[in-house]
């Protein structure tokens, strides 16, 4: 699997070559509403409908959440809610010719974003998943086609527990483990990096975040890890950056577009590599971008293949216009394939 987040607001359309790059097309997000689950906000959907017409071959599946995005915790605590999130998801993926959902949840039994969450919602999520399948299923049986089921999930070492692994591996075809937005708060750290980092000690990474949740359930050719086609970026006092716990600042998040330019600015930008963390940063004295680039993103591909995962994902493929990363990926995948 090869699989972009495509949001509806930041669209820049998919063409032949970035098309010919993917498996699968997870398109963002379909938010919950009363209950039901609705692409009322969506702007671009009748562009989707001509992406999912122009490019058969993609296997494009809504995704339904996202960060902030709340109404989950009151839909899968009852019987009745759960069927109503079912149908509705149901309808809204025959509507445009979706081949499964993707089920972005952040986070059960956690309210980091603003957003209701109980202890119940981790026997609730289970619930709330089989009633999809089970709706999934009685599509199939119509159809003859097999729809997708997946989630994604933190991939921090907190958000197993607050899940049934074990009990949604059965349910679900992947697992989509987030593999960004890995930086700690009291430090400057990588954020989506493959392994922990020379630099510092301790820290999260794709390859911990792996290991994790297949301990706790998940089949490993069910997890997919994931690439960031954006950036983070730090104003900070230092000439040793990556593992600084003072003297910094957090700015804003920065597309891959926008980190590219600024390699090639006059702003003295240097790309350092750790070769450890399989990660890339940029470093000129006063600010420092922790990001992916092609090469991190070919190191994660061949993780993928060596440790028999299911793929990998990214977010989000409206923040590189150039194409660059995911041809890196799409040609990673290739020389493994031909071997």
């Amino acid at each position: 699997m090869i699989a972009a987040y495509l949001s509806d607001w930041g669209w820049i359309g998919l063409t032949a070559e970035t098309a010919a790059c993917l498996t699968h097309v997870n398109y963002s997000f379909a938010l919950v509403k009363d209950g039901a689950v609705s692409d009322a906000h969506w702007s671009h959907g009748k562009d989707l409908d001509e992406a999912i017409r122009q490019y058969p071959e993609l296997t494009f599946i809504i995704s339904i959440g996202g960060w902030g995005a709340g109404g989950f915790s009151e839909a899968a605590s009852t019987e009745e809610g759960r069927q109503l999130f079912a149908r509705t998801a149901v309808e809204l993926m025959h509507r445009h010719g979706f081949k499964g959902l993707d089920i972005d949840w952040e986070y059960p039994c956690r309210s980091f974003a603003d957003i209701a969450s109980s202890p119940d919602d981790k026997v609730n999520f289970t619930r709330l998943l089989q009633t999809l399948r089970a709706h999934l299923d009685k599509e199939t049986e119509k159809t003859g086609e097999h729809y997708l089921l997946s989630i994604a999930v933190g991939a921090g070492d907190i958000f197993p527990g607050d899940i049934e692994l074990e009990k949604i591996n059965t349910i679900v075809d992947y697992v989509n483990l987030m593999t960004y937005d890995m930086k700690e708060w009291d430090r400057v750290t990588h954020h989506s990096n493959l392994y922990p980092s020379g630099e510092y000690e301790g820290g999260l990474s794709a390859e911990k975040s792996v290991e994790t949740y297949h301990a706790c359930g998940i089949d490993t050719d069910k997890l997919v890890i994931g690439g960031a086609f954006y950036g983070h970026s730090y104003e900070i006092e230092g000439d040793h950056p990556l593992g600084q716990t003072e003297n910094f600042t957090r700015a804003k998040n920065l597309s891959y577009s926008r980190i590219r330019g600024m390699m090639d600015s006059d702003e003295g930008y240097i790309r350092y590599w750790d070769d450890r963390a399989h990660a890339p940063y940029l470093y000129n004295g006063k600010k420092i971008i922790i990001y992916d680039d092609a090469q991190a993103l070919a190191d994660k591909v061949d993780f993928v293949y060596n440790r028999g995962l299911g793929g990998i994902m990214f977010w989000e493929f409206n923040e590189d216009n150039s194409g660059e990363l995911v041809r890196a990926i799409a040609d990673a995948a290739k020389k493994h394939e031909q071997k």
